[in-house]
């Protein structure tokens, strides 16, 4: 495994791991061109079987509308109607086996049933073709009454039959691309509109024929139509307003417009109003059946014309695709040729030298200063490391020296907080003697003193305790940075906590003529923390908010629960800070300002303990301020330290005390 995970064999290892991604990205790439051309190569051929499927059922709707109308009239058909019936049926035949034979060529999931459906279709369609050209060579009295509705029916079963197979293969098509799925739905609802065309055709001629007035079931079924057909026209065009559209499209679309639309609409309403009115029809039966003809054949072209633009784009698909696939193949040539000469590199020219200069570099750390060092001369990264191990084995003797050096500042600061720690207790033994010989000659305990004395001994005592304070404060420091102050947790109420440090601040804020207020949430819970700290943090940022603020100010002190925890704000409205400094204010013996400093006495320990007391709990302690707006304080403790947990997480302060100073 060591071996294995040598310069020496990893890096050839990676290499090869690259080049092998690469060509498999190459490979994937190419069987996807693959893929896409042989999907584009498909198209096609569904196009030329949807082509004669709609060939097909072209030749399907011709047949049955001349057998429909031999049909309709009295005398026995000619020749001539029988012969266009056979040429109609055996292009119908023709086109038929043509696309069901590329279709089985074909893997298209769905297609069996419905083939078996045009198959059974086609045989009803036969057997009812036979009987109507039996008929229509009799007189119209000899006929069976019924014939035409059989051949409609039979007619129209398997035009639905052979629309289904078309619909399910431009469907197929559809998924592609949203340029072939554009033009299947401009062909299929273009078909649909031939389609109805078609029956209102029959329906025209039929009504035509019996030159009377129309029922009203005639009127909603041609009004039926003509609703069908103009919004079917209406996606075809919608389908046909993007820029993409090629123009050839946008011109058999005009000609529908302008031949079935423009032309044959207005002679068809003229007959329908005709005949509804009674009047006899104005327009000829062979005028009429020419407009109609020439305009379902424009609508005709509008399909076959989207079928040649899906030829075309296929073709162009189908070429990219193969462009595609062989540019991956050369582009995995080239891969594997880069990824041999790469290995060879890495092999030769990266980890031979890497080896000598790691053999030097474990010769130089075992203390061989001398040791010779190879590639200094080669101006690549090689020769860049070669030059670095110099460096590193002329700088062994001094980065030794700076070891020993800051060996030596950490003995340095141990001693400073060991000092500290040893001259605070050494120093408060002689000030609690000073401070309690001075409070017994204040009040006298051993006999009356003069006034003098007593002034003298008060002064002794106030010095004694401020210098106690600041030798307290020091000691806490010096245990807190020398990781030895321990915390003795019990429950505390912060109310009767805040209550406290207030009554003792309260002399402070009466001789500064500073107003106190307390404001704190009801059912604040109980908290887990040591007392004497907590008061401690307090009282030290109470005291340092009044050495800030002038008279006539305020310092209040706000509690409420807040993110899980409680929010403790002392805020003031002294002189503030600004916000750049607020850093500095927060560091050991830190002094924004050495003449407010001076003016206001401290050493700028009180924000930086109650900080560290803060973190020692697990909270934290910052700080909001500017130059004249004062400052506020905020101490939060975590969750953990709440005894009693309350469901709202927004407890706002709503209860007040206020302090005035006299």
């Amino acid at each position: 495994m060591k071996r294995f995970m040598s310069i020496r064999s990893l890096l050839p290892a990676i290499t090869i791991l690259m080049t092998a991604a690469l060509m498999g990205t190459c490979a994937v790439y190419a069987m996807q061109a693959a893929r896409s051309a042989r999907a584009a190569g498909i198209v096609p051929v569904i196009v030329d079987i949807s082509d004669d499927l709609f060939s097909a059922i072209q030749a399907v709707r011709l047949e049955r509308a001349s057998v429909d109308t031999a049909i309709r009239a009295q005398e026995p058909a000619p020749s001539a109607v029988l012969g266009a019936m056979e040429m109609r049926h055996a292009r119908f035949v023709r086109s038929l086996d043509l696309a069901l034979g590329k279709l089985a060529r074909l893997r298209v999931s769905g297609v069996e049933p419905k083939v078996s459906g045009i198959r059974a279709s086609t045989k009803a369609y036969d057997d009812a073709r036979r009987h109507a050209a039996t008929e229509i060579q009799l007189p119209g009295q000899n006929r069976e009454s019924g014939l035409s509705q059989e051949w409609l029916a039979a007619n129209k079963r398997l035009v639905e039959a052979i629309d289904d197979l078309s619909v399910l293969l431009e469907n197929e098509l559809g998924q592609t691309d949203a340029f072939v799925a554009n033009m299947i739905q401009i062909k299929q609802a273009t078909w649909i509109v031939r389609s109805d065309s078609g029956d209102e055709r029959l329906n025209l001629r039929e009504a035509v024929a019996r030159d009377r007035p129309l029922s009203g079931q005639q009127l909603r079924q041609f009004s039926l139509l003509r609703g069908r057909i103009e919004g079917n026209w209406r996606l075809v065009q919608e389908k046909a307003q993007p820029s993409s559209i090629p123009p050839q499209l946008r011109q058999a679309i005009q000609a529908v417009d302008q031949k079935y639309f423009s032309k044959y609409l207005p002679m068809r309403h003229a007959v329908l109003e005709d005949l509804n009115a009674g009047h006899p029809v104005r327009t000829s039966q062979q005028e009429l059946e020419q407009f109609t003809t020439v305009g379902q054949q424009t609508i005709f072209s509008v399909g076959n014309t989207a079928f040649s633009l899906l030829r075309s784009h296929a073709a162009a698909q189908q070429s990219e695709a193969l462009s595609n696939f062989y540019f991956a193949l050369v582009l995995m040539a080239v891969f594997a040729g880069l990824g041999a000469a790469t290995v060879i590199y890495v092999v030769r020219g990266v980890v031979g030298p890497i080896t000598t200069i790691a053999a030097a570099m474990r010769s130089v750390a075992d203390g061989n200063l001398e040791y010779a060092i190879a590639y200094e001369n080669r101006t690549d990264e090689i020769g860049e490391l070669a030059r670095g191990l110099r460096v590193f084995r002329d700088n062994v003797i001094t980065t030794h020296e700076l070891q020993i050096a800051k060996d030596a500042a950490e003995t340095a600061n141990r001693a400073k907080s060991n000092f500290l720690a040893n001259m605070s207790h050494e120093l408060r033994t002689p000030l609690n003697a000073i401070i309690g010989f001075s409070d017994i000659i204040q009040r006298q305990m051993f006999g009356s003193v003069l006034e003098r004395y007593r002034g003298y001994a008060t002064d002794i005592s106030e010095s004694g305790s401020h210098l106690l304070g600041l030798i307290n404060e020091l000691l806490d420091m010096a245990k807190l940075e020398a990781g030895r102050l321990e915390l003795h947790e019990e429950q505390l109420d912060i109310v009767e906590a805040v209550g406290d440090c207030m009554r003792l601040i309260a002399p402070l804020a009466d001789s500064s003529g500073v107003r106190l207020i307390t404001c704190l949430a009801d059912r604040l819970p109980r908290i887990l923390a040591d007392p004497r700290r907590i008061r401690q943090i307090l009282l030290n940022l109470l005291s340092n908010a009044m050495k800030f603020t002038p008279r006539e100010g305020q310092v209040s002190v706000s509690a409420f629960c807040q993110d899980g925890g409680m929010a403790i704000v002392i805020r003031d409205s002294g002189i503030g800070m600004a916000p750049e400094d607020i850093p500095r204010a927060l560091e050991s013996f830190g002094q924004i300002d050495s003449t407010l400093t001076r003016e206001r006495e401290g050493t700028g320990l009180g924000l930086p303990l109650a900080k560290r007391l803060a973190e020692l709990h697990g909270g934290r302690l910052s700080i909001e301020s500017e130059l004249g707006s004062g400052t506020a304080v905020t101490v939060w403790l975590p969750a953990e330290r709440l005894v009693e947990r309350f469901t709202d997480p927004a407890q706002k302060p709503d209860r007040q005390m206020t302090a005035q100073a006299a």
